[in-house]
């Protein structure tokens, strides 16, 4: 009766919608006044018996599996069906045939996707059925744009966009099972690309080989070593019998004969040549001087082990210099303008012109440094405590960090760096102070070996000792090692690096703690907690959270880690409430029709890192970092009035007229003692008191100060990653087009960005096209429909943040599909909302 009862709700108001329609026919043209005031109140009936309809097929559609079963079938009937497309021969290396059958039966697919979503169908199944249509649409956007031509292999998977990608392990993963005829058609591929003038860089190429030496060819990279040759070719080394072993004759060493000896040639731009050496170019100021990336291998000998540098693989000085090393580079620039609006598309989930992202890339990054610099200014004042105030502090600063070499040593030095003068704020020296020992780990003055002793042998820090040895920490603690000076910083030894590591360890999960209740009450109960864990010794990665585990990594060795300054918003965009959120949430409530649920149709990295790019800005509006700006209905964007005050509990606010001596014991403390420090850094006889409320404002507008910085970052990217791989773009002279990663690094360094970014990001928007674009995308949308929801609602943006069932509701209907295609959740919001 219940069913027959909406079946009768649905046909009456199909029957209105068809009734109301008709007296637009007969409005009276008396004058346009009438006219549009009618139009008006006639729309609005159409789109409230809409809504009704919609409501109705939700309610009805949603209480069976029927249809969630019958979408599922149809995209797994596809998926099926596309695999038989691809002959076992030659795989998803694509031939001419191959490609057109495959378009021709995806095109066909995504006609009848598109007509069942047309036919009418409640919310949830318009997302899963949105998903699948985004999917065909990149998945025929890559095979058009001719991407086989770059080593593209259309059978990994739907949209994939592998291109021999020498980041994230893609290349290796591309080789290390190949079959013989598969080989000679991606062999033949690459080849017709090079004769129309679509290539891979050199340099691209080149780390592509060096991937996979090292991760498939590491035993015979450690023949080399041992062996009495100093100096090989690549073809040489991949010939050499003894060297080789029963890799010799593989798959994968013919690949690499082909990819570093014909195609290198053709390859575009310039590279050092590919050899293999045990010793580096004699000049460090040569061309061919390898700075970074170098390989080292090792091995036991007399049960001692050997660490042996393999050069020839690395960057050179002139591959850090080399120019047009990106997509756009290539000759064919018709092809490349195709190939990296693909890449786009599938990172971004919807087509965007590079021309656009670029203008906006730049233009941000112009505008950023402002708020940036205002921080600097309040927290001089703090310091010194005259707004009028010169701030010329004494810092330890290493210049080199990550770019050290055996030639270039890193080291502390003390110099006296002028932030302010005459009421201005000098940005270089800003940096240089917000980048200086004290705010890394292990880099503090008071952190002398004696200390670290003590660090390590406190018995409270038993349990973290425990999880830095099961990482591979105790090698630094081992006789041969723990003297040892740290290869970035030869001011401190591997015993200090050991007890910075402790130090970190125990502030993520301060912070952590102190802020969990928090960022947990705007989310539905369940989401399990995060655990923080750091990653392995011998790692470099920054930071990362894995969805198996449940944890959140970063790194604790100085520098590789980030500043102290970055605690709130990299710990937020990792654990709760960003990518630990994002990846649970659908454990506890996902979006289902009668207990049948689709999911993993679309992983998209503009949902998944837009959501917690999303989340840094988020905290911000609910007060992480002080008393949020609500004066502007408008403008989401405005600085905190009040640093005094945060509500994520992670620094405390001082309210009595004393501070308590708990207040102070914790402010002395967190972070290391960083900003108690810098708050009698300059007024030496400040009280307890007034010193305490310093340190935590100091300690906020630091906090702010790195989402911003991590902002900015996002908002470089997309300039970045458009000036290395967009082809024929009226370029600015803010940045430039074709640019170097020396040049990525200069600009990036100029927006005051970190150096562990600096280092390794170039590298990584060099191997993954487009990818860095995604963040930012992402973000703008969900901020979008957030801020229209809260005006949709009728309440002020501090009355919103204080509803947090209304914020759960949101939250859940942006997460409970865990990933989705940017469209996607715009038209999902649109309807749940009733948004105009």
């Amino acid at each position: 009766m219940k069913k027959n009862k909406k079946l009768f709700n649905f046909l009456t108001l199909g029957s209105m919608l068809a009734a109301v329609a008709t007296p637009a026919i007969a409005v009276s043209c008396s004058n346009t006044e009438n006219l549009e005031k009618a139009n008006k109140e006639l729309n609005e009936k159409l789109q409230n018996i809409q809504s009704q309809i919609q409501k109705i097929r939700n309610e009805s559609r949603g209480e069976t599996s029927k249809y969630a079963k019958e979408i599922k079938g149809m995209f797994n009937s596809f998926k099926d069906k596309r695999e038989t497309l691809f002959p076992e021969a030659t795989g998803g290396f694509l031939t001419d045939e191959v490609k057109e059958a495959v378009l021709k039966f995806e095109k066909e697919e995504l006609k009848k996707f598109e007509d069942y979503k047309n036919a009418g169908v409640s919310q949830i199944e318009g997302v899963w059925l949105s998903e699948i249509i985004t999917l065909i649409k990149t998945d025929i956007a890559l095979i058009e744009a001719d991407t086989r031509y770059l080593g593209a292999d259309s059978s990994w998977g739907i949209g994939d966009d592998n291109m021999l990608k020498p980041h994230w392990g893609t290349i290796e993963y591309a080789v290390a099972s190949i079959t013989d005829t598969q080989l000679e058609q991606l062999i033949k591929n690459l080849k017709a690309g090079a004769s129309k003038g679509i290539t891979h860089s050199k340099l691209y190429v080149k780390r592509g080989i060096a991937e996979i030496i090292r991760r498939i060819l590491k035993e015979q990279l450690v023949n080399f070593a041992k062996s009495d040759k100093d100096n090989l070719t690549l073809e040489a080394f991949l010939s050499d019998a003894e060297l080789m072993g029963d890799k010799k004759d593989s798959n994968v060493v013919k690949f690499l004969k082909f990819y570093g000896g014909e195609y290198y040639q053709s390859a575009h731009a310039e590279a050092t040549d590919i050899k293999l050496s045990k010793a580096n170019a004699a000049d460090d100021k040569s061309a061919d001087f390898e700075k970074e990336n170098t390989v080292e291998v090792s091995y036991e000998n007399e049960e001692k082990p050997v660490f042996t540098k393999i050069y020839g693989l690395g960057y050179s000085d002139k591959d850090l210099k080399a120019k047009n090393v990106g997509i756009g580079g290539m000759t064919n620039k018709e092809a490349a303008k195709k190939i990296y609006n693909s890449q786009l598309f599938v990172n971004l989930t919807s087509e965007k012109d590079a021309q656009v992202i670029y203008d906006k890339g730049v233009k941000n990054s112009r505008n950023n440094l402002n708020k940036m610099l205002a921080i600097a200014n309040k927290i001089a004042t703090l310091i010194t405590g005259d707004e009028n105030a010169d701030w010329k502090p004494e810092i330890r600063f290493n210049e080199v960090k990550l770019e050290a070499t055996d030639a270039n040593k890193a080291s502390t030095k003390k110099e006296t760096v002028s932030i302010r003068e005459g009421g201005k704020i000098n940005a270089d020296a800003w940096y240089k102070f917000v980048m200086s020992d004290e705010f890394f780990y292990g880099l503090e003055e008071d952190l002398t070996v004696e200390k670290a002793d003590e660090i390590i042998k406190d018995e409270t820090n038993k349990q973290a000792v425990e999880i830095l040895n099961k990482n591979g920490f105790d090698a630094l603690l081992s006789e041969a090692k723990v003297n040892a000076k740290y290869q970035y910083n030869e001011s401190i030894t591997n015993k200090q690096v050991y007890a910075a590591a402790i130090r970190a360890l125990n502030e993520y999960n301060r912070w952590y703690d102190k802020t969990k209740d928090y960022s947990s009450s705007f989310f539905a109960e369940g989401v399990e907690e995060c655990k923080i864990a750091i990653y392995p010794e011998s790692e470099s990665d920054l930071g990362s959270y894995s969805k198996e585990k449940g944890e959140f990594y970063f790194n604790g060795k100085p520098y590789l880690g980030l500043p102290k300054w970055s605690t709130t918003s990299f710990t937020n965009h990792e654990s709760k409430m960003g990518h630990h959120n994002q990846l649970w949430y659908t454990k506890i409530d996902r979006a289902q029709e009668g207990g049948e649920y689709i999911e993993g149709i679309y992983d998209a990295t503009a949902f998944n890192e837009g959501w917690a790019l999303f989340v840094e800005w988020f905290a911000v509006e609910t007060g992480w970092y002080g008393t949020p700006d609500y004066s502007d209905a408008n403008d989401f964007d405005k600085m905190p009035v009040d640093f005094g005050k945060a509500l994520n509990g992670y620094l405390p606010e001082i309210k009595g007229e004393t501070a308590t001596a708990e207040e102070i014991k914790y402010l002395k403390e967190v972070a290391g003692g960083t900003y108690w420090r810098l708050a009698k850094s300059v007024q030496k006889d400040l009280d307890d008191t007034q010193a305490a409320k310093n340190a935590t404002q100091i300690g906020n507008l630091l906090q702010y100060y790195g989402m911003l910085n991590e902002a900015m970052m996002r908002d470089n990217r997309l300039a970045l990653d458009t000036a290395i791989h967009g082809a024929e773009l009226q370029g600015d002279d803010y940045i430039g087009t074709g640019i170097s990663i020396e040049e990525q690094r200069t600009f990036m360094k100029k927006h005051l960005q970190l150096p562990s970014d600096i280092f390794s990001y170039p590298k990584r928007y060099l191997g993954y096209p487009a990818q860095a674009t995604s963040y930012n995308a992402g973000k703008e949308v969900m901020k979008d429909l957030y801020e229209k929801v809260q005006k949709a609602s009728g309440k002020t943006r501090e009355e919103f943040t204080k509803d947090k069932e209304g914020i759960k509701k949101l939250f859940h209907w942006y997460l409970s599909f865990n990933s989705m295609p940017m469209a996607a959740l715009e038209e999902l919001i649109t309807a749940q909302y009733e948004l105009e």
